[in-house]
């Protein structure tokens, strides 16, 4: 996506009639800014200049223009009595005119993003060199396919595909450029709300490919849809949101699972991956939310790691993750809370009952066991599955109570990092079974990202 900027007529949706002149500017790394210049004398209420937070422009160019969640965020005047007012905002719609976000009804969408396009490696170029008898170069041919437009199921109501856009510019007898990009194009059966599409099938998708390249995509920056598919009617969305990592390089070393390797059951694991997905969904916040920050604290991720694998061996077996079943539960409940002495504080008491209520849930220290019990798996992580409970326990321990005399026994700095890296490992495994990947598989991938033996 490329910085532009738009000139023209800017108003709020409920002051039709009160119509600004200014530029929008839309910039990879600043995001947007609405510029309103204007005659210090003719501002009363700066504040009243646009009065709701949905912006519509019309463009010199004659573009339909839809802002929305645009505050303004500062206000300069200048010694010759002039100002500027300025907004800020989250999504700018470019196409089409809207008064809210309910009136944005789509049935497909297309987003670009360059380490799809590196992790897809979908080649259609074609270059023969020739040499002279001397074997010095001679000729250079260059050829291109349109490559095969593959379509996948995602579900009953929805379908994936990579489209492609190639484009060829040359400068007479100096040079010549020829450039395939990548899309992924998701089309839904019936037209749905943006923002349904936008936070929960497009960010189930970038998903997907975020945990198979091992990197962060945070959803793409620019997305281009048409109101429906078979409209010529297309509209250009970008939302500031998105923009995160966006200079970050990809690296093929941090491929979890490369494409080349899934192509023949690509459709099966997308499948998977949108249904497990819904039913694990508090495991991939928990794990994305660490993926997509990159500045946040060692400690912080080591805590939200494990708590995703406590919540995802609660989701997966809290049906059979008891001591004991329910019925008796009940009656062991009742006897610890009637031997509660009767002179203890209320609130103590209280307190008692409540820890007892829980007492029948299975320990984080069995949970993890549990998820640690495929030895075939876990022996190329650990030499020492106890060894690795423990630390996990004693370091989660001591960063939700920070208790001094466990403190010694805490892993931090480097034994902290290594530590966190083997609970990723552990949950991409499961993450990995659960969209059915085979367990060779598994390991190979493992084995290649981690470097593993």
């Amino acid at each position: 996506m490329d910085n532009n900027e738009y000139t023209g007529l800017w108003w709020s949706v409920d002051s039709p009639d009160n119509k600004h002149y200014g530029t929008l500017k839309i910039n990879i790394d600043e995001g947007f800014a609405l510029n309103i210049p204007m005659s210090s004398k003719t501002i009363v209420d700066q504040n009243a200049l646009f009065n709701s937070n949905i912006i519509l422009g019309l463009t010199n160019g004659d573009k339909l223009i839809t802002l929305l969640d645009f505050f303004e965020y500062s206000a300069t005047e200048t010694i010759s009595n002039s100002s500027n007012i300025n907004y800020i905002g989250n999504l700018v719609i470019i196409g089409n005119h809207y008064h809210n976000k309910e009136e944005i009804l789509i049935d497909n969408i297309s987003f670009y993003h360059s380490h799809i396009e590196d992790w897809l490696r979908i080649n259609n170029f074609e270059m023969i060199r020739e040499l002279d008898e001397n074997h010095k170069f001679k000729k250079l041919s260059v050829g291109y396919m349109f490559p095969k437009i593959n379509e996948f199921n995602i579900n009953e109501n929805f379908k994936l595909s990579f489209d492609y856009n190639f484009h060829f510019n040359h400068e007479i007898a100096k040079s010549a450029f020829l450039e395939q990009k990548t899309y992924i194009k998701i089309k839904s059966i019936n037209p749905i709300k943006f923002d349904i599409f936008l936070q929960n099938i497009l960010k189930t998708i970038v998903d997907f490919f975020s945990f198979t390249i091992g990197q962060s995509l945070n959803s793409p920056i620019y997305i281009k849809s048409k109101l429906n598919d078979q409209s010529n009617d297309e509209i250009n969305i970008y939302s500031y949101q998105y923009f995160n990592n966006w200079h970050e390089k990809f690296r093929r070393y941090n491929v979890l699972i490369d494409y080349i390797g899934i192509s023949s059951n690509f459709e099966s694991y997308l499948k998977n991956w949108v249904l497990k997905y819904e039913l694990y969904k508090p495991v991939f916040i928990l794990y994305f939310g660490v993926m997509h920050n990159s500045s946040i604290y060692l400690e912080h991720e080591f805590l939200s790691l494990v708590q995703a694998l406590e919540a995802y061996h609660r989701l997966k077996y809290d049906q059979c993750a008891k001591y004991v079943n329910d019925l008796n539960f009940k009656d062991i409940y009742e006897t610890f809370v009637n031997a509660i002495p009767t002179n203890l504080e209320k609130d103590f008491k209280t307190c008692l009952k409540e820890k007892f209520k829980y007492l029948n849930e299975y320990s984080l220290r069995k949970r993890i066991k549990e998820l640690t019990s495929q030895q075939n798996i876990m022996s190329f992580i650990t030499d020492n599955i106890e060894e690795f409970i423990k630390s996990v326990l004693t370091t989660r321990n001591y960063l939700t109570h920070y208790e001094k005399n466990i403190e010694k026994d805490a892993c931090s700095g480097y034994d902290l990092s290594i530590l966190v890296n083997k609970i990723k490992i552990l949950l991409e495994i499961h993450i990995m079974k659960e969209i059915n990947i085979q367990d060779e598989d598994v390991i190979k991938y493992i084995r290649k990202k981690h470097q593993l033996r």
